[in-house]
């Protein structure tokens, strides 16, 4: 999950203090967060990454996040609130990795394995079971 905003005109110090602070004081302990990491930057940007332990409900913590993030609004400058704070659900790592090989590389060469994955693999992992 990441939360981002921008003040415009501020350094990253000011937006560390001003932005960043108070929206991590309000974000920190959501339910099943593991850690979180911030980054304010001298356009007047922040970024604050929100993890959550495996398995949990992103659009349950989108909306934990969310629901933290407008009580922390009144702590802004006013510049922030208008520009608008961005709340996103964020896939960051590999669910999976798979290999295929063949025992009778003659047979079944790399240009037939790569046929029989776009075939055969590729489209079935494209389908999100509900």
């Amino acid at each position: 999950m990441t939360v981002t905003a921008v003040y415009p005109g501020a350094n990253a110090e000011v937006v560390a203090r001003s932005v960043a602070n108070p929206i991590e004081e309000a974000v920190n302990g959501v339910e099943n967060m593991t850690y979180m990491t911030s980054n304010s930057n001298n356009d007047g940007s922040m970024m604050l990454t929100v993890f959550f332990k495996q398995g949990t409900d992103p659009d349950i913590a989108a909306v934990n996040v969310q629901n933290r993030v407008s009580k922390a609004t009144s702590q802004l400058p006013a510049e922030v609130v208008s520009a608008g704070i961005s709340t996103q659900k964020v896939q960051n790592g590999f669910i999976m990795f798979m290999g295929l090989y063949s025992e009778n590389p003659k047979e079944y060469d790399e240009k037939f394995l790569q046929n029989y994955i776009k075939i055969n693999l590729i489209p079935k992992s494209s389908v999100c079971p509900a």
